[in-house]
């Protein structure tokens, strides 16, 4: 039951607080400073949520979590030391058969690591492969043609071997053919002059061709 009330004329509560300790606002602006949720000394189940926002929600100043001094826009500061404390972390549930189950998608340890579906990143940037299948591409740049049709530039398979312009690398290192040209060259190492003059020194055509000083080789 509420034990105090501010109301209109019609009894519409604008601000209430019960006798269980919850409060409830139709609008609330804080000047200096706003404390939510329980104390380091408090007794509650951590898992109480402190701040529920239903609808949407507005900052002007620079917000902070784990921090009371945020230096940016939006600041995350871990509240542990331990090399697996997550700063950020968006995830998907799944119900099947009426067990859920959680998938990290995509995280950030305290320590600047960045996980995609992996929550224990051995590198700055690392990617873990959500299949036991070989051959999956964890990584690939490509580009979309005027046509709208997708193509492969660069690919890393989940068993290691990278591929130019492929998908399927046969290989650890693997390079296809773009066109159906004769002779066009796959790989090639030059140099640039000065003045701007490029020269090949080494090439590899589409056929298996192989030259030194030109990117024609006949044989």
């Amino acid at each position: 039951a509420p034990i105090f009330t501010v109301s209109n004329s019609q009894d519409y509560p604008y601000f209430s607080v019960s006798d269980d300790g919850y409060t409830t606002a139709e609008a609330l602006s804080v000047r200096a400073g706003l404390t939510i949720g329980q104390s380091a000394t408090s007794t509650w189940g951590t898992s109480t949520p402190a701040l529920i926002v239903n609808g949407t929600s507005v900052f002007s100043g620079l917000v902070g979590l784990g921090t009371t001094t945020p230096w940016a826009q939006f600041s995350l500061l871990a509240n542990n030391t331990a090399t697996s404390g997550m700063l950020f972390l968006v995830a998907s549930s799944t119900n099947l058969n009426f067990a859920t189950t959680t998938v990290n998608l995509f995280t950030i340890n305290n320590f600047g690591r960045v996980g995609v579906a992996t929550t224990s990143s051995f590198s700055l940037f690392s990617i873990q492969a959500a299949t036991t299948s070989t051959n999956i591409a964890l990584f690939t740049v490509g580009s979309t043609s005027a046509s709208g049709a997708p193509s492969t530039l660069f690919s890393i398979q989940n068993s290691g071997k990278v591929g130019v312009a492929t998908t399927s690398s046969f290989s650890l290192f693997s390079v296809h053919a773009a066109t159906t040209s004769f002779n066009r060259a796959l790989f090639t190492v030059g140099s640039t002059t000065a003045a701007g003059v490029d020269s090949t020194l080494f090439s590899v055509t589409n056929i298996g061709n192989v030259g030194i000083g030109t990117t024609s080789p006949w044989r």
